[in-house]
């Protein structure tokens, strides 16, 4: 039996011009069978086929008699709103967005979007989500951030849907209505036709979102709306409880959060891993590093596979960031034997007890967290987040979160937040970050923003680091990363970036990963000092840390060159400079191996040193790399394609690497084979270690820059 629609027809003092031509297309619809419900204040209409009814009523009606009057007088199957300046687009659109509302066994839908401005149309697609559904999770974002969920007119729905609505709400405007219909309906689908052609004017624009005070992202609130009233008490274990979401990847980035936790610490912590799969290597690194800590205990706990399902179907395109951020989301369910845990990321560096963090009564939240530095961001420049609104002043960052598992547990947050972040995933920036935002959003507990200090925070504010509980390291710049490739890095966050590194670098000597100390003498002589910082970045970087160093300078350094190294001494205490020449600094060095480098170079990559030594450790006295040339004069950089390999050169192609230049640049010696040729005068050294090594190695990888023709001055060639 063939459905019949209902649309009702908003005249807000139209001319009666466009409200002839309005409903001169709703006379072409075919194929379905329609009733014309037009609310007008004129009381003289020309007859059309079709119009079952015309109500008269000001210009100025509220909305709320508008949706009253269509559910008293509609009988139509289904309904649909259209104001009297829009018009139906295609002949056919009622009957096909009928047929899909059928097809999908919906009672409502919403089609594509398209306006008519200064005579151009512009079409614009609805969200394109797992499923093709609109529900209670993703309405209230897509109303935010797509302008055809801001009003009523691409709706269709059935009448029954409406009676529901009106009887339960009231309702004020378009956005509630949509709001409501969606809330109360039993299935909403994105309708993949258009309906309608909205064409904006200054009385009937395109509506701007407006939050009203009963709306909600999710159910949590109510949740501890009613834990509040209740006599719920907390239970808190002596023993401090975090946990952590790790891959293989994050292995290696994980010991300096654990030295600074260990360090810290005046109470026994316990870490709990939480992993999808681990490498037996990983484990057993793992192992090893807990060998090594003194009070924080480590245990692993894998998520079960129907666990990993909930997350695993998540898409990730629009996040760019892997699925185990969403570990977040299974935390309670993984963690089942405990009633409360502290969730940390790993890019974090932890500076004093956690006790006080631990013991923070969360007041019948679930969760106690620290705003986003994006927070502080909107204040300064009066915006909003595209997500939340104004609401995103209570934005906060999901990398520590005091959790309550024993709620969460009892209210099934694990279910509801992975549904609402498959629901949501097409509109995510920050993946499970907007998830926890929006699924937690009034059922959170803000906490003093110290417990997870970001580092735009370092850039914003004065607050010492040492006053800082927890540093978090996110946003692209890690402190791990070659900073010597990257772009500019604000000062003020090199303080804290060199501190993950004391930590990383701390913990390395406790594990004793480099047994072999690498004295870097760095000659200051003939540089102009053009980029300083970038040279000792690149050290500071590596993956292979028992360094020392050794700045080599023939009188008083440049102020600022003296201040930089003054500061680094604080993370660096192997960090010295000699007032002589290069052999000053070769009799002062304590270091297996020698490596040279001048001031303005560069190291490229962060796995150099480590491949240099991997290369001396085979037993070459002498090993030298490939590296690429910038000239800043010509603002060019040359290098040659490498193999990667590394290969011990033949007596015949070692000359011309003995002979190139006076220059140690680039070259790691064992100290034993620099002794082996003084007295040497300097301009002999480089031939002379050629003559005298019994085996040279050749890494044949770009590993660092040489710079030519800095502004100030040229290096030494």
């Amino acid at each position: 039996m063939e459905k019949k629609v209902t649309i009702v027809v908003i005249d807000r003092g139209e001319p009666q011009a466009t409200l002839t031509k309005c409903l001169a297309y709703i006379q072409k619809q075919t194929q379905v069978e329609k009733e014309v419900v037009l609310i007008t204040p004129k009381s003289a209409m020309h007859h059309f086929e079709g119009i079952a009814l015309c109500l008269n009523q000001p210009a100025t009606v509220p909305f709320e008699t508008v949706v009253k009057l269509a559910n008293r007088w509609a009988t139509g199957d289904y309904i649909t709103f259209l104001s009297a300046a829009d018009f139906y687009l295609k002949e056919k659109a009622l009957a096909t967005c009928l047929t899909e509302l059928a097809a999908k066994q919906a009672d409502m839908g919403v089609a594509n979007l398209v306006t008519l401005v200064d005579g151009t149309f512009h079409f614009k697609a609805n969200p394109t989500n797992v499923h093709g559904l609109i529900t209670t999770n993703n309405i209230l974002p897509y109303m935010r951030i797509y302008e055809v969920f801001r009003g009523i007119e691409e709706a269709l729905f059935s009448r029954e849907l409406l009676a529901a609505v009106v009887a339960e709400h009231a309702v004020t405007s378009e956005q509630r209505l949509l709001y409501f219909l969606v809330h109360e309906c039993q299935k909403a689908v994105l309708l993949t036709e258009t309906l309608t052609c909205f064409v904006p004017t200054a009385a009937h624009p395109l509506p701007a979102f407006q939050w009203e005070a009963d709306y909600g992202y999710s159910n949590a609130h109510r949740f501890v709306q009613a834990i509040q009233q209740s006599d719920y008490q907390p239970q808190i274990d002596e023993r401090i409880k975090v946990t952590i979401g790790l891959d293989d990847g994050l292995v290696p980035h994980l010991e300096a959060f654990l030295h600074s936790l260990d360090s810290n610490t005046d109470t026994p912590v316990d870490v709990y891993i939480i992993y999808a799969s681990l490498t037996p290597a990983s484990q057993a690194r793992l192992k090893y590093i807990a060998s090594k800590l003194e009070a924080v205990k480590l245990i692993l706990r894998p998520a079960a596979k129907a666990l990993r399902q909930f997350i695993e179907n998540i898409p990730m395109d629009k996040a760019r960031l892997p699925i185990g951020t969403y570990f977040r989301i299974i935390v309670p369910e993984v963690l089942r034997d405990l009633p409360r845990v502290i969730y940390l990321d790993v890019d974090m560096i932890v500076q004093t007890s956690l006790k006080d963090l631990w013991q923070t009564p969360l007041e019948g939240n679930f969760i106690g967290v620290c705003e986003d530095s994006l927070v502080p961001y909107y204040r300064r420049t009066k915006t909003a987040h595209q997500l939340f609104g104004q609401q995103g002043t209570r934005y906060f960052n999901a990398g520590m979160m005091v959790m309550d598992l024993t709620l969460m547990r009892r209210y099934n947050t694990t279910f509801y937040s992975a549904q609402l972040a498959l629901d949501t995933a097409d509109v995510l920036k920050y993946a499970d970050q907007d998830v926890q935002n929006l699924y937690f959003y009034g059922a959170n507990k803000q906490l003093e923003v110290g417990y997870n200090y970001g580092l735009e925070y370092v850039q914003i504010s004065d607050r010492p680091l040492s006053d800082v509980a927890i540093i978090h390291y996110y946003g692209w710049k890690k402190p791990w990363m070659n900073m010597v490739t990257e772009t500019y890095m604000h000062p003020s966050r090199r303080p804290a970036m060199h501190l993950y590194r004391k930590y990383h670098n701390e913990m390395k000597a406790i594990l004793n990963d480099d047994p072999q100390m690498i004295s870097v003498i760095i000659d200051t002589t003939t540089a102009t000092g053009f980029n300083f910082e970038r040279c000792f970045e690149g050290f500071f970087t590596q993956t292979y840390t028992n360094l020392e160093f050794l700045v080599v300078t023939a009188g008083e350094l440049a102020p600022a060159l003296q201040q930089y190294l003054t500061a680094m001494q604080a993370y660096y205490p192997n960090l010295k400079v000699v007032v002589g020449t290069t052999l000053d600094a070769v009799d002062q060095a304590q270091g297996d191996y020698l490596y040279f480098f001048n001031l303005d170079d560069l190291l490229l990559c962060p796995t150099a040193l480590a491949d240099l030594v991997k290369a001396g450790q085979a037993g070459a006295q002498i090993v030298c790399s490939a590296h690429q040339r910038l000239d800043f004069e010509t603002k060019t950089t040359y290098w040659r394609n490498q193999s990667g390999q590394s290969r011990s050169l033949t007596p015949a192609e070692r000359t011309p690497f003995g002979e190139e230049s006076i220059s140690l640049a680039g070259l790691l010696v064992t100290a034993t084979l620099f002794n082996q040729i003084q007295p040497v005068a300097q301009a002999e050294w480089r031939p002379a270690l050629f003559a005298a090594a019994t085996q040279v190695t050749l890494v044949e990888q770009n590993e660092w820059i040489q710079t030519v023709n800095q502004p100030g001055g040229e290096n030494d060639a």
